[in-house]
């Protein structure tokens, strides 16, 4: 069987729909898998917008050289990420101990950045809301779960790991959100789907 022809591009939706049903894990899956076919950068994995089949979601084209498009759908597993290295590239990976663990750290931490992406999400149309929105009931309830949402992802993350500094930004952004108060030093203009303004080490 001949292998396939060397893939130009692995494309990762990552938009709405293919992000709610776990996308940024996939990416992040694949960058690293892609990261370790030879010869390096043969293998290159993007994210997009939408490919318009937001009901399957996470979505991943194979651009492959020529032109030649193969879609994936709902791929949401590492043996699925790994089928589509193979698919791409010709090279079959197989994952000793370390690199399994690796990945499973990877889709957990993904995870836990898509949750604060969502909050941040919903603060965002909190945010445009008329004032008697945001202080009523209603809005308070909202930001009372966003506060949940990110206390469960600080319950979640590992000790050192990024997404517990993020988490905590976010934490400060969204309780001065609630409270209506305006941006100060204290509360980072962070973007939890901008990793050049997560918090340093």
């Amino acid at each position: 069987m001949q292998p396939p022809e060397r893939a130009s591009t692995i494309t990762v939706c990552t938009n709405g729909p293919c992000r709610g049903n776990g996308a940024q894990a996939t990416l992040k899956e694949l960058e690293e898998l892609a990261s370790l076919v030879e010869p390096a950068g043969s293998c290159n994995v993007v994210q997009y917008k939408c490919f318009g089949h937001c009901g399957r979601g996470p979505n991943v084209s194979i651009g492959r050289e020529g032109g030649h498009q193969e879609m994936v759908h709902r791929v949401c597993s590492t043996d699925m990420s790994l089928g589509i290295i193979h698919r791409a590239s010709g090279v079959r990976l197989k994952p000793d101990p370390p690199l399994a663990a690796r990945l499973q750290y990877i889709r957990r931490v993904a995870g836990l950045e898509q949750e604060l992406m969502e909050v941040q999400a919903d603060m965002d149309v909190l945010d445009v809301s008329p004032l008697a929105q945001r202080i009523s009931a209603d809005g308070q309830k909202r930001y009372d779960n966003s506060l949940a949402r990110v206390d469960r992802v600080l319950q979640e993350s590992p000790a050192n790991a990024h997404p517990r500094r993020l988490a905590e930004a976010v934490r400060r952004q969204v309780v001065a959100a609630r409270a209506g108060r305006p941006a100060s030093p204290e509360v980072e203009d962070i973007l939890a789907d901008d990793p050049d303004t997560w918090p340093g080490d």
